[in-house]
């Protein structure tokens, strides 16, 4: 016999949130962000502080909260509600890329100096000659 409340796609007795209940939680996290928010949600859709939780994880979302939305925080509540294009995507990826790029040329750069400018434990250890007092593979071997 099947448990009441946990049908197909059901987890922890929540129905599944959709694509646009996901991106309308996000658009609406930025909209509104910092402390109280809940309280805010709760406030803009008349709705319980639990509904508004709910609204924010992305739950429960419905035509008319959508259309309510879109109504009380205009065209930028849309404009973040729309999917983005795949040349969106791929300008985000390009941006991503060149900073992972720049990232990667700093540390190869910057290997010697923290980011203060100061010599790093590693030039120090070399300078101080403690990379001498470290096990090289021929002492392993027993021969000396």
């Amino acid at each position: 016999m099947a448990t009441p409340g946990k049908g197909k796609g059901v987890q922890d007795g929540l129905p599944p949130m959709s694509d646009c209940g996901v991106r309308a939680a996000a658009a609406l996290n930025k909209m509104l962000p910092g402390p109280h928010a809940d309280k805010r949600v709760a406030r803009l859709f008349n709705v319980s502080l639990r509904m508004a939780k709910y609204l924010r994880a992305g739950r429960y979302w419905t035509a008319a909260r959508l259309s309510q939305a879109n109504e009380v925080l205009g065209d930028k509540f849309a404009q973040l509600l729309a999917p983005p294009t795949a040349a969106q995507l791929h300008q985000q990826m390009d941006v991503l890329e060149a900073e992972l790029a720049d990232l990667h040329k700093q540390l190869l750069t910057r290997g010697d100096e923290d980011e203060r400018g100061a010599p790093s434990l590693r030039m120090a250890a070399r300078e101080s000659g403690v990379n001498d007092n470290l096990v090289r593979p021929a002492d392993r071997s027993g021969r000396e």
